[in-house]
């Protein structure tokens, strides 16, 4: 390729003002592809005030749930999760206006009448609920 520039300064100009060019470009692609991202990210978010307890079996002192969350469209066994919450009765799981199946920090959960941070998760098949109830017995 051949320069046609007048002078170095022209030269430099024109290189400037291309490289503004292309950042400009690449800004614009990022923000497309974030708002791609959040809205992806939107279609997957769990309402946690909106479920069914399916299925729930006390062993010992520890509870295993099976919840069913209509709006989670696009997770694995139809939105079904299996959980298990120790040191947790029935009385107090009736209690629970949420139930958010991420692991979190204990405190924050006793707020609201939230269930609290399942100490852990399965798969929500039959191997998985025998799975919980056999993890939940060995506490």
């Amino acid at each position: 390729m051949v320069c046609h520039c007048r002078s170095a300064e022209e030269h430099a100009e024109r290189a400037v003002e291309q490289e503004r060019s292309s950042n400009r470009s690449e800004t614009e692609y990022l923000k497309r592809q974030i708002k791609e991202l959040e809205a992806g990210l939107a279609a997957q978010v769990i309402d946690n005030t909106k479920f069914e307890i399916v299925d729930v079996e006390e062993v010992g002192a520890h509870l295993v749930v099976k919840v069913r969350y209509p709006s989670c469209t696009k997770c694995s066994y139809e939105g079904v999760k299996v959980m298990v919450y120790c040191d947790t009765t029935p009385i107090d799981a009736l209690k629970w206006r949420s139930i958010d199946p991420h692991f979190k920090d204990p405190a924050e959960a006793r707020a609201h009448n939230a269930a609290p941070s399942p100490a852990a998760r399965f798969p929500a098949s039959d191997a998985g609920w025998q799975d919980a109830l056999k993890w939940a017995a060995s506490l």
